[in-house]
């Protein structure tokens, strides 16, 4: 990843998307001067540690990912953390949201496309609530 793809991406968090900016700085843990400054591509910023460094610029191209991904890709990934990570089984998802265990296969297929949008619903609510509230037990990143 190149200063410019960083500068781009932080760029267009705040003017394209408004993203604040102190909520930002606080999660990328710099200070409002430093974010518009880094958007300017001025990387002399950036912690000195590689790193605190890294962690900063991957953070950085994690939310500017956010809207180029598919929303399907994104609640995948969070359940396959619940299943795998946090051992929950595709029984608990499916009976938390409502649903049968083979809407939960079926969403996890490579045939998600097939699985009904209230049933996809169903599946992000209870996914995104459940990560939110096991957060606390994974690893800080």
């Amino acid at each position: 990843m190149s200063v410019a793809d960083v500068s781009l991406c932080l760029k267009k968090l705040l003017e394209e998307y408004h993203f604040n900016v102190e909520t930002l700085a606080k999660y990328l843990s710099l200070s409002v001067e430093s974010v518009y400054q880094i958007a300017q591509g001025n990387m002399q910023v950036l912690p000195d540690g590689f790193m605190e460094r890294t962690k900063t610029l991957d953070k950085i191209m994690f939310l500017a990912m956010i809207p180029e991904g598919l929303p399907d890709l994104k609640v995948k990934a969070f359940l396959e953390i619940l299943l795998s990570y946090h051992q929950l089984s595709k029984e608990t998802i499916a009976k938390m949201a409502g649903i049968e265990i083979a809407d939960v296969d079926l969403f996890l297929s490579d045939q998600c496309e097939k699985t009904n949008a209230e049933i996809k619903y169903k599946i992000a609510a209870v996914t995104m609530a459940l990560r939110f509230f096991l957060r606390d037990n994974e690893p800080e990143q």
